[in-house]
């Protein structure tokens, strides 16, 4: 009888694991759209450092040594065609009311991220003044989808 109650509270720590959230990686396009089509939730992991950054349409030599992450709560998908002879695509965008990382006071900190179905991932960083909407500071970064076959640098996770 002296054990009961450690049994009780392993059996309800057991009985909760199903109810905690499991991510399942997603590897390409399709498997992106299709969670997405499904309504669940899709969060992206970029790894900045390991993307190509592109300012004023050149390469740059390196890319910050950072990472960022968002939920892909609210995107859009075009169809390949729609707009001329674009391939298909999803994109998605979140602005963030921040700490200034490179001054003083607030920031927006406002992503865009567009995947093509090519695999291909871009990714528009701004900060933005939060009284004016100035551009304090303004990124591109390329990319692919990580299919953990090669060096993309985008994670993308469906949220079980």
């Amino acid at each position: 009888m002296r054990y009961k109650p450690y049994g009780v509270l392993l059996l309800i720590l057991m009985a909760s694991i199903p109810l905690f959230g499991r991510t399942k990686h997603l590897e390409n396009y399709d498997e992106i759209v299709l969670s997405l089509m499904k309504g669940e939730p899709v969060r992206v992991v970029i790894r900045y450092g390991d993307c190509d950054l592109i300012v004023d349409g050149v390469k740059m030599e390196s890319s910050p040594n950072a990472a960022g992450g968002m939920s892909l709560d609210t995107f859009e998908w075009f169809a390949a065609g729609l707009f001329g002879n674009n391939p298909a695509y999803v994109v998605a965008s979140k602005s963030v009311l921040i700490e200034n990382p490179i001054g003083d006071g607030y920031v927006y900190n406002y992503v865009k991220i567009r995947i093509h179905e090519n695999g291909q991932v871009h990714v528009i960083a701004r900060y933005l003044d939060p009284e004016n909407y100035e551009i304090l500071m303004d990124e591109m970064f390329e990319t692919t989808i990580n299919n953990r076959n090669n060096k993309g640098a985008a994670d993308f996770f469906a949220v079980k």
